[in-house]
C-alpha cells in the first residue's frame, strides 16, 4: 500500500487481517514501493491518489501492470481532472475517503477473487502430445524457440513442438502469461530467470539465450519480475 497516513494504513491492515490477508507493507512514496516490489510480488496494491497528476504514477501502474497486481485507488474527490487521471493509470477500483468499512472489505475481497480466478485462468495452455492433448502450465515452460513454421517449447525434462510459428504462438497466449519476447527467435518465461543483462538471458537451468539488439531495451526494464514471487499486498 502507498498512503501518507498511519491511520488509514492502520485501518486498512486491520481490516485486511480480518478477511484473512497480510499486509506486506505501508509506503509513503512510489519510490519505496517500487523497492518492496523487487522483494515480493502482492496480489493488491492500495494507492493514495496524489491531488495532481505525475510521471512517478505511470511508472508505478506500470509495475503493477506487468506484475498483474491489482490496483484500487484511495481518493478524496472526483472531478473532470480526477477522472483524466486515472484514465492514464488505469486502476481496477477506487475507494473514496473517508474510508467506509464495508465498502473496504468488499473492495478488497472481490480484488482478491478476482486475482486468483484471474491466475488460476491465464496459466495454462493446451496443446497437441500426439493424438491426445495436454495441458500445460506455462509456470513449466523454460523457454519458445522459433523453428520455421513451427514452435519448440522447452520445459524441463521435454520439447513440445507445435505447427505454429512463433508470432501466431504469442498472439494465442493468454493475457497474463509470463513469457517474455527477447528476440525474434525466443521467448523465456520471467519466472525462470537467474540473471540477464542485454545480450543474454540465463535461465534456471543454466541454458543462455540470446538478447535481440531490438529487445535489449524491453529487458532490461521487464526481467526482473522474473525475480519476484507472493501471494500477499
Amino acid at each position: 500500500m502507498i498512503e501518507e497516513s498511519d491511520e488509514i494504513s492502520a485501518y486498512i491492515g486491520k481490516l485486511s487481517h480480518s478477511l484473512g490477508f497480510g499486509l506486506i507493507r505501508c509506503c509513503r512514496n512510489i519510490g519505496d514501493a517500487k523497492r518492496i516490489m523487487q522483494k515480493e510480488c502482492p496480489a493488491v496494491c492500495l494507492i493514495g491518489a496524489p491531488l495532481e497528476y505525475n510521471e512517478e504514477d505511470s511508472k508505478i501502474a506500470y509495475e503493477l501492470f506487468i506484475r498483474q497486481i491489482i490496483c484500487i485507488y484511495m481518493i478524496e474527490y472526483l472531478d473532470v481532472s480526477m477522472i483524466a487521471h486515472m484514465k492514464k493509470v488505469k486502476p481496477w477500483s477506487y475507494l473514496y475517503k473517508p474510508l467506509r468499512e464495508m465498502d473496504v472489505l468488499a473492495n478488497l475481497e472481490l480484488a482478491f477473487r478476482h486475482h486468483t480466478e484471474f491466475r488460476n485462468r491465464q496459466s495454462v495452455i493446451v496443446i497437441p502430445a500426439g493424438r491426445a492433448k495436454k495441458v500445460l502450465p506455462l509456470a513449466h515452460v523454460l523457454s519458445v524457440k522459433a523453428n520455421g513454421n513451427y514452435t519448440e517449447i522447452m520445459t524441463k525434462d521435454r520439447k513440445f513442438v507445435l505447427r505454429k510459428n512463433l508470432k501466431d504462438f504469442e498472439k494465442s497466449l493468454p493475457l497474463a502469461h509470463p513469457l517474455l519476447r527477447i528476440h525474434k527467435s525466443h521467448m523465456v518465461n520471467k519466472t525462470h530467470i537467474l540473471s540477464f543483462n542485454q545480450h543474454k538471458i540465463q535461465l534456471s537451468n543454466y541454458d543462455e539465450i540470446p538478447v535481440g539488439r531490438t529487445f535489449a531495451k524491453k529487458v532490461n526494464t521487464t526481467a526482473a519480475v522474473g525475480f519476484l514471487s507472493g501471494n500477499s499486498f
